[in-house]
C-alpha cells in the first residue's frame, strides 16, 4: 500500500500558546477513509512547540482530528444535499 507524506508550506502558530517555532520530533501514520470506503495512509510530521513543550500533529485541510473518515465525506453527511454515496453503516452515518 502506498503512503502519502504531508508536509504544509505555510508556519501556523502553536494552538496553545500561539508561538511559531517548532521542532520536528517524528512522524507517525493515519489512516483515511474516502466516499468510497477505501482506506489510504498518510504520513504525518510530530511538531514539539518550543516554547510550551506541546507535542502537535500536522494534518492537512482533507483530514478532522480524531475523526478517520474525510473532511468532504463527513461534509457530505451532515449537509445530505443530494443522495448520499458514502460507504459506511447506517449507525456511523448516524453517530
Amino acid at each position: 500500500m502506498k503512503a502519502f507524506f504531508i508536509k504544509c508550506a505555510e508556519k501556523v502558530p502553536c494552538p496553545c500558546c500561539n508561538h511559531q517555532d517548532f521542532k520536528v520530533i517524528g512522524s507517525r501514520e493515519r489512516k483515511l477513509k474516502d466516499e468510497r470506503g477505501m482506506a489510504r495512509t498518510f504520513i504525518i510530521r510530530r511538531l514539539r512547540c518550543q516554547q510550551c513543550n506541546k507535542i502537535h500533529h500536522e494534518l492537512p485541510d482533507l483530514m478532522i482530528p480524531y475523526k478517520r473518515y474525510a473532511a468532504d465525506v463527513i461534509e457530505e453527511t451532515i449537509f445530505q444535499t443530494a443522495h448520499l454515496t458514502v460507504a459506511a453503516d447506517e449507525s456511523t452515518i448516524y453517530r
